[in-house]
């Protein structure tokens, strides 16, 4: 078993002699954990054959396989679709949308629905959930 001072760049503290009392005291330390462990009672394991019968195949060491690429490329493929798709509605459907709704509203049935809306308090519900849309004072409310 190789110790501290042993290794010839680590010196430990208080020098050669602290060394040696740490080796003994883990030397006497380990001799007791193993008298303890010798008493514990031991469970037999059940044997490879059981093992295999349990599981259905032998138990063996696992040993990494390559990865495939050709997932890695199907994958990259579905990765890169999604992001063209979300791009292109983002930088081209949603402006696109954003410009129709904005006319809608100046000049379109949208604005005689918010102008009806405006004026009707029966439809509290209807107001509540176009309260953006409903001028309250301000620059946009000559519009409506």
């Amino acid at each position: 078993m190789a110790t501290v001072a042993s290794h010839p760049t680590c010196v430990p503290r208080g020098g050669a002699r602290a060394s040696l009392r740490r080796t003994a005291t883990t030397r006497g330390l380990r001799a007791r954990v193993s008298a303890r462990r010798s008493r514990v009672a031991v469970v037999p394991r059940a044997s490879e054959v059981d093992d295999a019968l349990q599981f259905g195949t032998a138990i063996t060491d696992y040993v990494p396989s390559p990865m495939d690429t050709s997932a890695l490329q199907s994958q990259g493929v579905v990765l890169l679709t999604v992001g063209v798709m979300t791009a292109y509605w983002w930088y081209v459907l949603v402006p696109g949308a954003r410009v129709n709704l904005a006319v809608n509203k100046r000049t379109g049935k949208l604005r005689d629905y918010l102008v009806e809306l405006k004026g009707d308090d029966s439809r509290k519900l209807e107001r509540f959930f176009y309260q953006k849309w409903l001028p309250q004072g301000g620059p946009g409310a000559r519009d409506l």
